[in-house]
């Protein structure tokens, strides 16, 4: 029941605001590294007016949030939850706090660096501020969203709002997680960010040599796994038709390359952002490369999983496969080519597609 809650409540919210939290992403995670973060995380703690402004920010994202899921409440598909006003209080809060924390994931994780910098520097009154503003917070939104559903109104909703279906080939599984699996983007994204900034503030101390990005970018890419197993479950179910067709190998190759050169961007870019500075742009491009060729390796993978009854064996073969050859030194380059000749020899054959 939990999950369907978040997907009537978050994947909503998500989807409204997806432009916000993918330019959140990008700035947060593609042009600040992990010490930065902390730096941010150190101030908010030194400073009263950046850890008063910090609180203000969450505030208003709450009250942002409640809003929106107060009219998600009078959309008539939403008229089931009325029956949510029969549930005593301590019943309806254990169904509805994962919902808050699905909603407030953003400001919720620089919270974990403040308590975590907050330790180191041993500000135990702000932690102890934070944890209970935090608490009111979310006291406050199960109690006015209780309320709110004790006084539910059916109301009429129309809308002029007209739906441009014109979108090229390349966006059609984008726009399918955004309408569909928004959380699974955002939060696929948002932890290969996270971590991948991690690998290279590791990398920079100078305690690790390249082979340590290269392990990042495998770790990051079999994150992706879940995200590539939906891309083949939407091609297989919703492109059928269009796998059918007697498509040039060209096409084919245009089309999905660009589809996941649009989902791999953002590492992309922190990848060469990250090289002006530590490692230089011609590595930068190398390592983009490999994160390519890893990530179309995967593809290639999930979407073996309608055609391999041993598909629960090949993902730990090939992780362990592409490990050992980064431990022993093999070049970044040709680990990328083994995953790249099987994605275009998968792209070319017939039976495959």
């Amino acid at each position: 029941m939990t999950n369907l809650y978040q997907k009537s409540f978050s994947l909503p919210f998500y989807k409204a605001y997806m432009g916000f939290f993918i330019l959140i992403t990008l700035v947060f995670g593609v042009f600040m590294e992990m010490k930065q973060h902390l730096m941010i995380a150190e101030k908010i703690l030194e400073k009263p007016n950046w850890f008063i402004s910090y609180l203000g920010l969450f505030l208003g994202y709450s009250i942002v949030q409640f809003r929106f899921q107060a009219r998600l409440l009078q959309r008539s598909k939403y008229w089931i939850f009325s029956k949510l006003a029969f549930l005593s209080f301590p019943s309806y809060s254990k169904k509805l706090f994962p919902v808050w924390l699905a909603n407030h994931l953003f400001p919720l994780l620089y919270v974990i660096l403040i308590l975590y910098k907050g330790v180191l520097l041993g500000a135990w009154l702000h932690l102890s501020i934070l944890v209970s503003f935090v608490s009111i917070l979310s006291f406050s939104y199960l109690v006015l969203s209780y309320f709110e559903i004790k006084k539910f109104k059916q109301k009429s909703e129309f809308s002029s709002k007209r739906i441009n279906r014109n979108r090229s080939f390349v966006f059609w599984f984008y726009f399918h997680l955004k309408e569909q699996r928004p959380l699974l983007l955002i939060l696929s994204k948002l932890l290969s960010i996270f971590i991948l900034n991690g690998f290279f503030y590791t990398y920079q101390s100078g305690s690790y040599d390249q082979r340590w990005l290269l392990f990042g970018l495998l770790i990051i890419a079999f994150l992706h796994f879940t995200l590539w197993l939906e891309k083949a479950e939407f091609s297989a179910q919703k492109l059928s038709i269009f796998n059918n067709l007697p498509l040039t190998f060209g096409f084919k190759l245009k089309k999905e390359l660009g589809t996941t050169l649009l989902l791999s961007f953002p590492e992309i870019l922190l990848i060469f952002y990250q090289g002006t500075g530590s490692f230089g742009l011609v590595n930068g491009f190398v390592l983009s490369i490999l994160w390519l060729g890893l990530n179309l390796g995967i593809i290639s993978l999930s979407s073996l999983r309608f055609h391999n009854s041993q598909f629960q064996l090949l993902p730990i073969w090939c992780f362990f496969g592409s490990f050992f050859a980064i431990i022993y030194g093999i070049p970044a380059l040709a680990v990328a080519s083994v995953p790249l000749i099987f994605y275009l020899f998968q792209l070319k054959s017939p039976f495959l597609k």
